[in-house]
């Protein structure tokens, strides 16, 4: 019976646990989308392409200016809040960096900034027609 007593509390334990985690990844998501939008950015739905993706917290974004001459604003902005851990590298036009918070190291986050010219796909998107660029935020929590 006190074997039974220990499990329950433990599966208890784990499930409060892990809502705190969970809690702790949506209040980061919501603070950096926030943020985001104070930049100048528009949130919008993401492309159907993003369908399978499977990362419960992601948010898309239109930019009226140019991935380059934004990301100096954005880059200085989030490291107030954040560490970032790889820099921002071009691959095929589109421009992406990765961070982690400082008050919760196990939350990461990328950000994609694309023209939308170069992607087909983007140029499609209704919702991006009055922007000049793509956004893409995606975070995540580590065990590291």
């Amino acid at each position: 019976m006190a074997l039974v007593l220990f499990w329950g509390a433990t599966g208890v334990l784990m499930r409060t646990e892990k809502q705190s985690e969970s809690r702790q990844l949506k209040e980061a998501f919501l603070l950096l989308t926030d943020r985001l939008i104070e930049l100048g950015l528009h949130q919008i739905d993401c492309p159907s392409f993003y369908d399978d993706d499977p990362y419960e917290f992601r948010a898309c974004f239109g930019l009226k200016n140019t991935p380059e001459s934004f990301i100096s604003t954005l880059d200085k902005n989030l490291l107030s809040v954040a560490t970032r851990t790889v820099g921002w590298q071009q691959d095929y036009g589109s421009w992406g960096a990765f961070y982690r918070l400082a008050k919760n190291r196990h939350i990461r986050f990328g950000i994609s900034l694309t023209a939308k010219e170069i992607d087909p796909e983007l140029e499609k998107h209704l919702p991006l027609r009055d922007f000049y660029a793509f956004g893409r935020v995606t975070v995540v929590e580590t065990e590291d």
